[in-house]
């Protein structure tokens, strides 16, 4: 499970917020007390009153003794306080004025790019992040915003380009790991692991990078370094629900069933109606032969997801082993009725069937299973199996897979 720290237009929200910190020696600020309303302001949209910062930025906006720079900053602010309500067309007037008054005022065209963006204006937010990377091409936060855009629209090649820029012109965690997500995507997973390890050199603390460099490694069949970086997230965040799942998966990758039984059952605390966490744990059940078990959690996880076609072939695997053939039979006929093109269903029905001794009906679904795959393998031998065990008067099929 891939976690991204670096949202769409994030730089927009860290930069939001700044109090104004001026001095009297501050060329065209205003008043003291035109600047104590400002941070008043901020101390109230920190503390949940929006309105009440909005109200006190419009009042300190009509103050005769402010210059553009300063009147900018507040129609920043401002603009940051609609962005938080969601009034769009407000933040978007704030913001675009901020960049008129202050034509290099980097923070408020991310914010512009931001408030298109959040509005669904995906064109316009491109165009902005455009014009101010024109402004001032070192704008690293415009540049890896901009990738990220990018990355949302399937533009991945234009989006790892603009996080390069990024980089190029002030390293960022945030970048490389945006990079690096775009890489693991694409399979480059050394690559990927090489851009979350930068990561974690600017950023050591870097929840999301940890993640990410543990699954990339779990991609790469690097159990042991995959548990590690997942350890390492889980010390930071120990009730992470997500990160267990993802430990438990690595552990079902290295055959320790157990503590993957145990991660599961701890998510499926948290989580009781997740199919998937249920199905993962019966897997695991199932790894360990524990079949009751793992029947239990297929069942629960149909009861949730009844057409789910990896349970009901697990669930006949299930039924098979337990020695419930009929039970079997009608498991893996309904799962090929969902899923009729699937191969390896009508190979386990062919063995369910063997096993009960009807061998002109197991011989026939091996048959339907080598006409979807003339070269499956199993199910080539099942039916030479099955031929032997008609010619010589058998009455089973002795399965000889493991």
């Amino acid at each position: 499970m891939l976690k991204s720290g670096f949202s769409l237009l994030a730089a927009a929200v860290l930069t939001s917020g700044v109090a104004l910190a001026f001095t009297k020696k501050d060329a065209g600020v205003g008043s003291i007390e035109t600047i104590h309303q400002v941070n008043a302001a901020n101390a109230q949209a920190q503390h949940g009153d929006v309105d009440g910062a909005i109200a006190i930025l419009t009042r300190a906006l009509d103050a005769p003794d402010m210059d553009t720079k300063s009147l900018a900053v507040i129609r920043y602010d401002r603009g940051m306080d609609y962005l938080t309500k969601r009034d769009f067309v407000q933040a978007i007037d704030d913001f675009t004025a901020a960049t008129e008054e202050n034509p290099h005022y980097h923070a408020a065209y991310v914010a512009l790019a931001s408030a298109w963006y959040a509005s669904g204006n995906t064109e316009k937010c491109i165009a902005e992040l455009q014009h101010a990377i024109a402004v001032d091409p070192a704008n690293a936060d415009a540049h890896a915003n901009l990738a990220n855009v990018y990355h949302g629209e399937g533009r991945d090649d234009d989006a790892v380009a603009e996080y390069d820029r990024s980089i190029e012109t002030e390293p960022s965690a945030y970048a490389y790991e945006g990079g690096g997500l775009i890489q693991l995507s694409k399979g480059h997973v050394n690559k990927a692991i090489a851009d979350l390890t930068a990561a974690l050199r600017l950023k050591p603390d870097y929840f999301d990078a940890f993640v990410n460099r543990g699954m990339a490694y779990a991609n790469l069949g690097d159990g042991q370094s995959a548990i590690a970086d997942l350890n390492a997230a889980l010390a930071m965040r120990p009730n992470d629900i997500n990160v267990r799942i993802d430990r438990g998966n690595v552990y079902a990758l290295l055959g320790q069933s157990d503590l993957a039984i145990a991660e599961f059952s701890t998510a499926i605390t948290s989580r009781p109606d997740d199919p998937v966490l249920r199905r993962s744990r019966g897997d695991a059940y199932l790894a360990l032969q524990n079949y009751p078990k793992a029947l239990a959690d297929y069942d629960a996880t149909l009861r949730l997801l009844p057409n789910d076609a990896a349970t009901l072939f697990n669930r006949g695997a299930v039924l098979y082993a337990m020695g419930r053939y009929s039970d079997a039979v009608t498991n893996d006929r309904a799962a090929i009725r969902l899923y009729p093109r699937d191969a390896r269903l009508y190979d386990n029905l062919g063995t369910a069937y063997g096993a009960q001794g009807k061998l002109d009906e197991a011989i026939a679904a091996y048959d339907a299973a080598l006409r979807i795959e003339p070269e499956n393998r199993q199910a080539n031998r099942d039916r030479a199996g099955a031929l032997r065990a008609r010619e010589t008067g058998q009455k089973i099929v002795v399965d000889t897979r493991e």
